[in-house]
């Protein structure tokens, strides 16, 4: 019977994943604009060997992607596209085996990809030669070794989460943010199996880690002089004459304390936020709620409403699922510092026109707000009924 209501599932998302797609495809067809020139630029120098670029290396899993698929007869774009659709499917299936394997009930794992499908923004991706559709496929296929790991510990899924995490710190530069999330979830776990000293000296260890590696990850990144600018959205300065500007950006004080470029990126974003703090903090809350909240004046009423109203809901059950304790705390520990990482790194930089920073985000958290949601059925016995077919 639990076989059979399982191929239930299975079909039904299926048949979804090919409606999602199919809208996304008719509407978007191939996209190729903004960042995807620099990636396939890089891609294309390869055929004459390999060499790093000092920004685009952060992208290099994405370069290698695109530069392999290049090998394809057809139209190059085309097939980039049809690849990112293909693994999208399959990397649908990683994320349902890893929910089913993390809560043992397929119906949580049923109900976390029918949320990643029906927030059709992030099947869109799939549509665009940007990393997004990768690192969100590459992100549920990485919640699967993770689950795997949790789960059994045997030694493929420690391979492949390995594997897995160094790959996603290449897609793009937040996408350490998994391998961030684990490290702290791990010390979290461990707070009282060791001594205080020994939990407090692997936490600064991890801090000055993650300290270095962001500050080297910020060193082509032109922060300060984008926070000089005003810029909640990135690059909205060289559009002076857009409808709205006036919302994409905040009042810049006349009296900014800066620091040199001759200091390491870390400093001066620290030195900026304490010694310009009211609109360091302004200008930052900004750039989180338009990341959060998914909403942008140039787009329609509805598109706003319906982001608003499925994004208020899911952070609705993901904030309750925090208190839930049929939870495992280091399963909640995983899923809100992979959110808060994230956060922050918007935070420090800037948000986006289109709010693809989000989408690798929301595969993790609609797992909590999916057994949340399948607690809230139960209740109503809507999910019963179902069961008892």
């Amino acid at each position: 019977m639990e076989l059979k209501k399982e191929t239930y599932y299975l079909i039904g998302l299926g048949i979804l994943f090919a409606i999602v797609s199919g809208i996304s495809f008719h509407i978007n067809s191939v996209k190729v604009f903004g960042d995807a020139f620099r990636y396939l630029e890089y891609s294309e120098n390869l055929k004459d060997g390999f060499y790093i670029e000092k920004h685009n290396m952060r992208y290099f899993g994405f370069v290698l992607f695109i530069h392999l698929i290049d090998k394809l007869p057809g139209n190059h774009h085309l097939n980039i596209i049809v690849a990112q659709y293909i693994l999208s499917g399959v990397a649908l299936l990683f994320l349902y085996r890893g929910v089913k394997i993390i809560f043992e009930k397929p119906e949580i794992a049923a109900i976390t990809t029918a949320l990643f499908l029906l927030f059709i923004e992030i099947p869109f991706w799939n549509s665009y030669v940007l990393c997004e559709s990768l690192y969100i496929s590459s992100t549920c296929i990485a919640i699967y070794f993770l689950a795997r790991v949790y789960k059994t510990g045997d030694t493929i899924s420690y391979i492949g989460l390995i594997g897995m995490i160094v790959f996603l710190a290449f897609v793009k530069p937040t996408g350490i943010a998994f391998g961030l999330a684990i490290m702290i979830t791990v010390l979290f776990s461990m707070r009282n199996k060791v001594s205080r000293p020994v939990n407090l000296m692997m936490g600064l260890g991890l801090t000055f880690g993650a300290i270095v590696l962001v500050n080297r990850y910020l060193m082509t990144y032109d922060v300060i002089e984008n926070y000089q600018l005003g810029e909640i959205i990135s690059g909205v300065t060289t559009l002076p004459h857009i409808k709205g500007i006036q919302y994409y950006m905040v009042d810049v004080p006349g009296d900014l304390n800066i620091l040199g470029d001759s200091y390491p990126p870390i400093i001066r974003i620290t030195h900026f936020a304490l010694f310009n703090f009211s609109y360091w903090l302004k200008l930052t809350l900004a750039k989180v709620m338009f990341l959060i909240t998914h909403v942008r004046p140039l787009w329609s009423i509805g598109h706003n409403m319906f982001n608003g109203l499925f994004l208020l809901f899911s952070y609705f059950l993901f904030v309750k699922s925090l208190w839930n304790k049929a939870i495992r705390p280091e399963i909640k520990a995983f899923a809100l510092s992979y959110f808060i990482i994230h956060i922050a790194g918007v935070g420090l930089t800037a948000a986006d026109w289109d709010g693809r920073f989000l989408m690798p985000v929301l595969p993790v958290l609609f797992i909590l707000s999916a057994f949340q949601l399948s607690q809230l059925c139960e209740e109503t016995n809507w999910m019963k009924s179902i069961k008892k077919r």
